[in-house]
């Protein structure tokens, strides 16, 4: 090409009108003429490897481009309107003359409006209201394929146009022969094979593709696995199971959606999921959009994090994301009380005990100049059992991105009282047998008392010892419930502040009676529960109803403490230190109740150390003086293994009894005897 003439009709001046050449100075102009060269052949081969018109001096007549454009665009309208069903139409037409057959319009007709189907292709009205336009076009596409006739001795009625393959017969004999043909010499149209790959690829492409957009989509919010298979045609996706697992699934007699377990089925619902997103233009949502893009805008809050995604594939955009957090707001609001702001969790049934928790979120807890800090107060309430499955199933998005919070949730319930004033008040006298110990423990206490002289016993000439978690996870009989969590929207004010705890108090208090619960259990920290005890003593209303109630992390935590105050100057903490079990920070973090894991560890760590010097020294004063009891025990050390049901009991007694003989029998011969073996 000569730059120094117009890029289009490569002149110096136009023969019509004698243009003077202008020069392209901008990147729009340079970016649509670069754009529009892939429609235009001769362009598309002077303008190869060119990607900057301005930086090559390209030169143009202003009729020239006026033209160029004109042409590419309506090449681009007509590759758009591109009548698919018509060229797979004409292929397998052109492979019925191959095989010399005989076809009514009526058959081609049929197979045309299959095609159109498969390929989502608009059937022409004219091709509708008039089946000759539909015959003149094919007859113009495959005219020199088939002889269109017409039997002259049939009725009218029966006159259906036949299309008989010029291979076949010569023209002049096929008309004379078809006007006697009867209607079961006639063939009906056979869907065409194509042999070529590319052909083959191509049909299976436009049949998935059309499955994809027939197929039904996802409903509401929910997120499951069960509801990633239903957004996922069975087409598309035993096409990418096959993909992904290769020949050996084609030798499976019957694949199941069951039976596609592990990685492969996350692999092919994650990909079927991107492919039913980008099929139908982003208009049908899938689980792994919703869940994945709620998730990535929870975790991070960025927008331009949550955009690079969606413009991978992978989730919704960040508006879209906006509309369904609004749409769940509004649908848990619905439930909202106008006096005190409680929000009843749809996810909570009637009928079934339900307790709270409160516990502050402090971010930044502080900064140099006190700015830019966030307190908070969540409040979350726990109920055995699953969820409702319709939770989320008749939820839609809401056409708008943002939602105004009602003032009566930001309004706190102001209480007058003053903090660590109010004297405790009972309801009714103490009876002092709550707190007496009874003469026999009760069976769950007898039952930890023999799972914890089992796990000692059997771990005793073990090479391979279990944990204590590993070892409860294998005797562990109980099966509890799934615990289902309703999340309250979050009280913006810190939680210590006593307005804040009495406003928590009224919505708990307001749910419970919701859901036909008499009494309110609140479950807090160490820090908000002495401040929740005064707030129960100081308002009547509280008193009947209000239940409050330390975590039992907390409560661990102060025995820890208590047990750290019993044993400091024994040289415990020493022995953890020497040992390696804990730094010298952390065994006093550990000693003073605060590392709780750290403590934990090493104290079960210390127990079981003490019970292996301990038990070597007892068996012999054991024998001595009961040497059935010594057999029994023996017995269960030389078997120690996985089977530690049967070891709960000795010969019908509960091994939590045979402890109580060891400890008030033998204690004293015990301790002499371990002194001894120490020193």
């Amino acid at each position: 090409m000569n730059w120094d003439l117009c890029m289009f009709c490569q002149e110096a001046k136009s023969e019509r009108s004698k243009q003077k050449l202008i020069s392209v100075t901008s990147f729009n102009v340079s970016n649509n003429v670069l754009a529009c060269a892939h429609l235009d052949n001769k362009m598309r081969f002077l303008l190869a490897g060119v990607s900057d018109l301005i930086a090559t001096e390209g030169k143009y007549h202003k009729n020239c481009m006026s033209t160029y454009i004109y042409t590419t665009k309506k090449a681009k309208q007509d590759i758009k309107h591109t009548d698919l069903a018509m060229i797979f139409l004409c292929q397998e037409l052109q492979h019925a003359a191959e095989e010399k057959q005989i076809l009514q319009l009526s058959t081609v007709w049929n197979r045309y409006c299959e095609l159109a189907e498969e390929t989502s292709t608009d059937i022409p009205q004219c091709y509708v209201s008039r089946r000759s336009s539909f015959k003149d076009k094919l007859q113009s596409k495959v005219g020199d394929l088939f002889h269109f006739t017409q039997p002259l001795h049939r009725p009218t009625v029966e006159r259906e146009p036949l299309l008989v393959s010029i291979k076949y017969i010569p023209v002049v004999v096929a008309e004379r022969v078809y006007d006697d043909t009867d209607d079961s010499d006639l063939q009906t149209m056979q869907t065409y094979q194509p042999e070529h790959e590319f052909l083959s690829l191509l049909h299976v492409a436009l049949r998935i593709r059309g499955d994809i957009v027939a197929h039904p989509g996802h409903k509401g919010f929910r997120v499951s696995t069960d509801d990633a298979i239903d957004c996922v045609p069975d087409s598309l996706y035993m096409f990418l199971n096959l993909l992904y697992g290769g020949q050996s699934l084609i030798e499976d007699s019957d694949i199941s959606y069951e039976e596609a377990e592990g990685v492969r089925q996350t692999r092919v619902l994650s990909t079927a999921q991107d492919i039913v997103y980008g099929v139908n233009s982003e208009k049908k949502w899938t689980p792994k959009h919703i869940g994945l893009g709620s998730t990535l805008h929870q975790a991070t809050r960025s927008k331009k994090l949550v955009e690079l995604f969606h413009k991978a594939g992978h989730v919704l955009s960040y508006e879209e994301i906006l509309e369904m957090d609004t749409s769940l707001a509004e649908s848990t609001l619905k439930t909202m009380n106008a006096e005190n702001g409680a929000v009843l969790p749809p996810n909570l049934l009637e009928g079934k005990f339900v307790h709270f928790t409160a516990d502050n979120i402090d971010i930044n807890d502080s900064t140099l100049d006190g700015k830019n800090t966030f307190h908070a107060t969540q409040v979350a309430a726990w109920q055995r059992g699953s969820a409702p499955d319709a939770l989320l199933t008749d939820l839609c998005r809401s056409h708008k991105s943002t939602f105004k919070v009602p003032e009566v949730m930001e309004q706190l319930k102001p209480v007058n009282i003053i903090e660590g004033v109010s004297a405790p008040v009972f309801a009714q006298p103490i009876d002092t047998k709550w707190y007496t110990p009874t003469q026999e423990d009760p069976e769950t206490a007898q039952e930890a008392w023999a799972s914890d002289t089992v796990f000692l016993v059997t771990q005793q000439e073990s090479d391979t010892r279990c944990s204590w978690t590993a070892f409860n996870q294998l005797v562990s009989k109980s099966d509890p419930e799934i615990t289902t969590v309703g999340y309250m929207p979050i009280i913006q004010a810190p939680a210590h502040e006593l307005d804040t705890l009495n406003t928590v108090v009224q919505r708990c208090m307001h749910i419970s009676a919701q859901l036909g619960q008499q009494y309110t259990v609140l479950t807090v920290d160490q820090n908000l529960y002495y401040k929740l005890m005064d707030l129960k003593w100081s308002v009547p209303e509280y008193r009947k109803q209000l239940i409050p109630r330390l975590g039992g992390l907390h409560i661990a935590m102060n025995y820890l403490k208590v047990i750290g105050q019993h044993m400091q100057g024994s040289g415990l903490d020493e022995i953890w230190i020497e040992s390696g079990i804990l730094g010298r920070n952390s065994a006093e973090h550990a000693m003073s109740g605060n590392a709780y894991n750290k403590a934990i560890r090493a104290h079960k760590l210390t127990f079981q150390a003490l019970w292996r010097l301990l038990l070597p020294q007892f068996l012999p004063v054991l024998q001595q003086k009961d040497s059935e009891l010594h057999e029994v025990l023996s017995a269960v050390m030389a078997e120690s293994g996985e089977d530690y049901e049967r070891h709960f009991y000795l010969e019908g007694q509960p091994i939590s009894g045979v402890d109580d003989r060891i400890r008030e029998q033998y204690v004293r011969e015990c301790k002499f005897c371990f002194l001894v073996a120490v020193s």
